[in-house]
């Protein structure tokens, strides 16, 4: 039987994130866990941000090996979450009570028209965190891959090769901050409207988000440390270029001082990007686990 492609692979996992959170937020609304309108508002936010916590980890994945993200994989990503959105809406409302949160964060409808005063600040969130997410997305489409790879000896071959490497790389994570920034500039703007508006909406739905902010601030910080770490690493070898040479795919050293402290810092970096890669992974873990807990899955 012949094995399936990195890319189908990566589909399959995107699609099994968007089949299990409409099941689980469907079970925790329909178990009386949630109200409709929380469950939804918070299903919809899992939606784009493990999505985007799934896609990001992808195309991190791509770029480090060298390998290009085609469009249409890009498009498929999306066409799932659309879906994705689609069945949470259905799950949670039936036919009869259907909510038009969706459709309304869809329309080209002015938020002034929209009513109540909730609704609208709602639909406003879903709306920029689909624009930010969207917006991310095609900038990191745009970024070659690293060549010569990330930590690879031939990235550390030549002056030139470091220096552009390290820029490479800077231009790259830049994009992932800007993205993290103007998430947190919107969830912060839905904040302080909200509390002005419905103090107690609020704090249900920050009740709701704590324990996912919180992994998602851990995969973040994590990245920051992986990213200070790496650059280091590469100005220090930029620093050292006389006394570090490559040859036939190895690392040689003019003396043991500059090896043990390259050998750290090498070390480190890996295991940083390791690291936060793992808290990656941790955060569509949670939803797995979710769906086991929710009797959607075998049992171990």
């Amino acid at each position: 039987m012949p094995s399936l492609s990195r890319s189908t692979l990566d589909l399959l996992m995107l699609a099994c994130i968007n089949m299990t959170i409409p099941a689980v937020v469907t079970w925790k609304h329909h178990s009386g866990e949630t109200s409709s309108t929380l469950a939804l508002l918070s299903g919809l936010l899992s939606l784009v941000v493990a999505n985007g916590v799934a896609v990001g980890t992808i195309l991190s994945r791509r770029k480090r090996i060298g390998q290009d993200t085609s469009g249409g994989f890009l498009m498929g990503a999306a066409g799932l979450l659309v879906i994705a959105g689609l069945l949470t809406t259905a799950g949670v409302y039936s036919i009869s009570k259907r909510n038009n949160y969706v459709e309304l964060a869809l329309s080209n409808i002015p938020l002034d028209e929209i009513h109540p005063e909730q609704k609208a600040l709602v639909v406003e969130l879903l709306r920029r965190r689909a624009a930010d997410s969207r917006d991310y997305e095609q900038l990191a489409a745009q970024i070659k891959p690293i060549s010569p790879a990330l930590y690879s000896p031939d990235s550390f071959a030549r002056e030139d090769i470091i220096r552009r490497v390290l820029e490479e790389y800077k231009k790259d994570v830049a994009a992932d901050f800007t993205y993290h920034e103007q998430v947190e500039r919107t969830m912060t703007d839905f904040r302080n409207k909200m509390m002005k508006m419905d103090p107690d909406y609020l704090k249900s739905f920050e009740a709701a988000r704590h324990e996912q902010e919180t992994r998602e601030q851990k995969a973040f910080q994590l990245q920051e440390e992986c990213v200070t770490a790496t650059q280091g690493l590469y100005e220090y070898t930029g620093a050292h270029t006389k006394e570090i040479t490559v040859s036939n795919g190895e690392v040689h050293f003019a003396n043991d001082g500059v090896r043990k402290e390259f050998s750290r810092q090498l070390e480190n970096s890996k295991s940083l990007y390791a690291q936060w890669q793992d808290s990656l992974q941790e955060l569509l873990k949670r939803h797995q686990h979710l769906r086991k807990a929710a009797g959607l899955g075998p049992k171990s």
